[in-house]
């Protein structure tokens, strides 16, 4: 942009100190106070620096050079380029068929949780880079006092940084008060001790700086290391067929050189960051811009200029010739640019300005205006043997996209509205502008996302912001990897607060309150709840004399909502301290049970008593115990995160059919009961969402409907013929005469044989004696026995209306066989369209209730 505008009419600017030396911010105390005003008046003040005015079609951010060129120099002949009115071959994506592979190594395969992920970016050998070098800074300011941070520290450190993303506070030290303090963050960490690391937080050796005219200086000096060692993960990630360059804005109001001005960003003040992103907002590859030093590029690509070279220099990592699609705007976009990448394998779409398209003799935007909305011209034109395709295109302002892959064919329509006629109404849109809309958006995406939680932590030290900004575009990459390879959902907010979790407990011990305990004196008399000064050592009234009034008994303490740690966190085995609480919960260990019992790490009640200890249970899994039996056995054997996690899955689908089957094989067991025991499995495994479960659970459906008993489809019939037919329908159930054939038979049975009436209580047996000391199965158990008695309940409430003596008149009516056959239709018709079972209908439901599987229908 031209300086006049925004600093006024006279054509100067003042210096922004800071130019990326030393300074003496790395000693000033790292609070959040702001500078006093003294200081900068007392600041002397620089000579202005003079911004000459420049007529060239270069963009506000390229770099310009003052000094006037020699005229007599002679410039270089450029080649004529002539544009002809005619049209790009029309799109066809089979054309154009990705050949790359989107398959994510193995390494980051075996990643399952958000911590994992995370990691995969911010590595352990960085947290200890990071750890060495903020003792190396905190030595240099003070041989004396150095600060001594362990990884553990910087790890833990993270994990606050990361928690208040999502929980803002106007102060940093507010998540230590007393008043509106966080437990997650106070309990972690002192404020102090957070402030100091803060305050040594260092990313490069303060020795080797280079002074700014030297040969070596390097303007991202402080924060080099940090860039070099992330951009090493993240281009171990695949790319994706469609990426976008843009570039981003690191909010931020620090003095410093490479702050930037951008009226157009959401955010206008800030470091300029270049992204290359897919279209999920994955960041691929990044470069923050150091003025004239940024202006590089690869030694096999040409020097196309300050905005093109930013394409090459990021590109040049994606594989070349598998048809990889790239998009940028009208800053990037050249000609040169376009027909670079083309000739090297890869296919490139943007807008463009018409300054940088010369002889194109476009329409302007007033000619196009006339004509009306969705006008459109395309002309093309032969650049080094190369196609290439310009359209202008004009709807509410004109867009011109320059590409060599897409032109205006094959058209679509929009619908846009017009004030002038108070109307919608469509009109043409190039294929190239649908193609460019639907895939440009990517680097704006993870700008959404990074505003969602972004860390907000102010510091005077301008590369912490940056350090910041880092942190959260690692845990959106991390977040975006974890939707990229598993169907389960985690929010965003989740997925950030695990990470901050297992950062600040995980393998860590929780710090203690400093100084002795704070205890009352025995001395002196305490109050009782009731007001009555009580002695500390008996606990009765001090004066016998008063009249006690004993307190009413409290009612039961509501359930509160307890938040389950990570796996990484309640198996570390690190400061699990049992804990007696006064108020009991509920256990969180798959159980129904109540305890006083809490953990003090995981902030979790659970049962620890003589017959349960669900403390143990609950700290160790399935992981832990197959360690243990391993280095038990002296195995050279060592599971993977994904065997882990399939065995874990494997486990837990075999104890649902195990205690279905317990409930099966019950001597008590009916018809009624087993369905309500199978529909209890199917459901229990669809739930689990592994694919084991899944893959089971869809074996299990095809055997039940292809082995599925006439008696088994009555007795669904005569519960709900509604869910009989939508749930059969797709297997072969019993067609209407031969479902009166099987009522007319179990009629017959009823009058030879004893009726046998079900009370609405049956249910199994609650005694889990064959699976005793096996408190998981006993919970299953208790929760399959809720499940028979309500489907018992629910389906058994015409049998007490019933009459008996309108039953014994119906019975000798003398019926013949004949009529009764006809009676049977007509009672089905009727409870098919929503009304009550009929006399012969409730003989063979009720008649069906009495059979017991392992009796006599086994046996026949």
């Amino acid at each position: 942009m031209l300086p006049s505008r925004f600093y006024g009419t006279a054509n100067c600017i003042k210096p922004i100190p800071g130019d990326g030396s030393l300074s003496n911010d790395d000693s000033l105390s790292d609070s959040d106070d702001d500078v006093p005003l003294s200081r900068l008046r007392n600041q002397t003040r620089k000579k202005p620096i003079i911004i000459l005015p420049s007529d060239s079609d270069t963009s506000d951010d390229e770099i310009v050079d003052p000094r006037p060129k020699n005229l007599k120099q002679k410039r270089a002949v450029k080649e004529k380029i002539i544009w002809t009115e005619g049209k790009m071959p029309a799109y066809d994506e089979n054309n154009f068929n990705f050949s790359g592979s989107l398959e994510l190594p193995e390494f980051a395969q075996e990643l399952e949780s958000p911590a994992e992920l995370f990691q995969f970016f911010f590595t352990e050998d960085l947290i200890t880079f990071i750890t060495e070098q903020s003792n190396l800074k905190s030595t240099q300011v003070n041989v004396n006092k150095p600060a001594n941070i362990t990884t553990t520290e910087i790890e833990q450190f993270i994990g606050i940084v990361i928690f208040t993303s999502l929980v803002h506070l106007p102060s940093t030290r507010m998540y230590w008060s007393n008043n509106i303090g966080q437990h997650q963050v106070n309990s972690i960490m002192t404020c102090n001790k957070f402030e100091m690391i803060k305050r040594h937080l260092h990313f490069n050796n303060n020795e080797d700086f280079k002074p700014p005219g030297t040969q070596s200086h390097d303007k991202l000096f402080k924060i080099r290391p940090l860039i070099e060692k992330l951009r090493e993960r993240l281009l171990l990630i695949p790319k994706e067929e469609y990426l976008a360059v843009d570039e981003q804005i690191i909010p931020t109001k620090a003095r410093h050189q490479l702050k930037q001005y951008n009226p157009a960003k959401s955010h206008k003040w800030g470091y300029k960051n270049q992204v290359l992103s897919g279209v999920s907002g994955f960041s691929y590859d990044f470069d923050i811009f150091a003025g004239d030093q940024s202006n590089i590029f690869p030694s096999d690509a040409p020097d196309l200029g300050v905005s093109s070279n930013v394409v090459t220099r990021l590109t040049s990592t994606v594989p070349r010739n598998v048809n990889h699609k790239i998009f940028f705007d009208n800053w990037f976009n050249s000609i040169k640019l376009q027909v670079y990448l083309y000739k090297n394998g890869l296919l490139p779409l943007g807008t463009i300005r018409m300054n940088r398209v010369p002889n194109a003799d476009m329409p302007t935007e007033k000619d196009l205006k006339k004509i009306g909305r969705g006008t459109m011209v395309e002309k093309i034109a032969i650049v080094d043997d190369v196609k290439l395709s310009l359209v202008s295109w004009y709807d509410n302002k004109v867009v011109n996209l320059l590409s060599a892959f897409v032109g205006s064919e094959p058209t679509s329509t929009k619908t846009r509205y017009f004030r002038k006629d108070k109307q919608y109404k469509d009109i043409t849109s190039p294929q190239c502008v649908d193609v460019y809309n639907r895939h440009m958006g990517g680097v704006d995406l993870l700008d959404s996302l990074l505003g969602l939680y972004r860390i907000k932590i102010r510091s005077r030290q301008w590369y912490k912001k940056i350090f910041f900004h880092l942190v959260d575009m690692c845990a959106v990459n991390a977040w975006l990897l974890w939707r990229r390879k598993t169907d389960q959902y985690m929010s965003l907010f989740d997925f950030k607060l695990a990470i901050s979790e297992h950062y600040c407990k995980a393998g860590k011990s929780i710090s203690r309150k400093r100084g002795r305990p704070s205890i009352s004196n025995p001395g002196t008399p305490t109050l009782s709840r009731g007001n009555t000064p009580t002695s500390s050592r008996t606990g009765t009234p001090t004066s016998r004399n008063e009249s006690f009034t004993p307190r009413k008994r409290a009612r039961k303490t509501p359930a509160k909502v307890q938040d389950l740690p990570l796996n990484s966190v309640r198996t570390d085995k690190i400061d699990h301290f049992p804990i007696h609480q006064k108020n009991r919960q509920l256990c969180q260990n798959d159980c129904s049970l109540r305890s006083h019992i809490k953990c003090e790490k995981c902030d979790v009640f659970l049962c620890l008593n003589e017959k349960r200890n669900c403390f143990r249970e609950f700290h160790l899994v399935l992981r832990s115990c197959v360690s243990k039996a391993l280095i038990d056995m002296n195995s050279d054997i060592k599971f993977t995160q994904s065997e882990f996690h399939t065995l874990d899955n494997f486990q837990k689908t075999l104890h649902i059919i195990k205690v279905t089957v317990e409930a099966l094989c019950r001597r008590d067991a009916t018809l009624l009961t087993a369905d309500a025991a199978m529909k209890f499995m199917l459901r229990k495994l669809d739930s689990q969402n592994s694919t084991l479960s899944r893959l089971l659970a869809r074996s299990l459906r095809v055997r039940i409907s292809q082995r599925r008993l006439s008696i088994a489809s009555t007795l669904q019939y005569l519960q709900n013929p509604e869910t009989y037919f939508s749930e059969v329908a797709t297997a072969e159930f019993l067609k209407t005469p031969e479902m009166v054939e099987e009522i007319y038979s179990l009629t017959q049975k009823f009058e030879d044989e004893p009726v046998v009436r079900v009370m609405d209580d049956l249910a199994l047996d609650n005694s889990a004696s064959s699976v005793s000391g096996d408190f998981e199965s006993v919970d299953i158990a208790k929760e399959l026995n809720k499940e028979i008695e309500k489907s018992l309940k629910e389906k058994n409430t015409n049998m007490r209306n019933r009459n008996e003596t309108e039953d014994e008149a119906n019975r000798d009516g003398g019926y013949g066989e004949n009529d009764k056959h006809k009676l049977i239709q007509i009672e089905m018709a009727l409870f098919e369209n929503g009304g009550y079972r009929g006399f012969y209908l409730d003989m063979a439901y009720r008649h069906l209730l009495t059979i017991l599987l392992l009796g006599r229908v086994l046996q026949n």
